[in-house]
């Protein structure tokens, strides 16, 4: 999660760079994306049938899908995942310091205005592993109780005037979720 949020901290100090340039004009700032691509490539899955689900899909799609319109770096696209997360995740992400190298696979998609989707095959963790005994109650999820899942998808580069290229290796994240606010996250090991 260091190594995430390092990489953060880059996006604030771009940022700043750029808001030292000067205000752009109207017409490119109507011009300039503001979503990655990739989100709208990436479909929430039926897996995110609750709350807690749906928020920790949100965060990783938002998180997972960088693109290189947007983006000097992958793990800048955390960022843009703010929206699905506590005020205190929110500042952690913002002032993470993002310096780490920039993969190669990601240099070949900025040199072909290329971005990323995700596609999430499950979301885990909240169900008991077995039934509950004949006669006792289910098993709820209280208002304030935090509750980890795992959710894991596979990724698709895409790159202006070439076929999608879809990853072969399963990518699993694991995202504590509380009152549908993520609280904390931990990118698989390769990320």
């Amino acid at each position: 999660m260091m190594k995430t949020l390092t990489n953060l901290a880059v996006v604030v100090v771009f940022t700043g760079f750029l808001a030292g340039c000067g205000d752009p004009s109207p017409d490119a700032a109507s011009s300039m994306p503001t979503a990655s691509r990739g989100v709208a490539d990436s479909p929430i899955p039926e897996a995110a049938n609750n709350p807690n689900r749906l928020a920790a899909a949100e965060f990783v799609i938002a998180a997972a899908t960088p693109d290189a319109r947007l983006d000097p770096a992958p793990q800048h696209a955390t960022t843009r995942a703010t929206a699905h997360v506590t005020p205190e995740l929110a500042q952690q992400i913002t002032t993470a310091d993002t310096t780490a190298d920039v993969p190669g696979w990601w240099r070949r998609l900025l040199t072909t205005d290329g971005y990323v989707s995700i596609e999430i095959s499950n979301v885990t963790g909240d169900e008991p592993q077995a039934a509950p005994p004949p006669g006792s109650p289910e098993p709820t999820i209280t208002p304030g109780q935090e509750v980890q899942l795992e959710v894991m998808f596979t990724r698709t580069s895409h790159a202006v005037g070439r076929a999608p290229r879809q990853g072969v290796k399963t990518h699993i994240w694991v995202v504590t979720v509380r009152d549908g606010l993520v609280v904390a996250f931990e990118p698989d090991q390769s990320d």
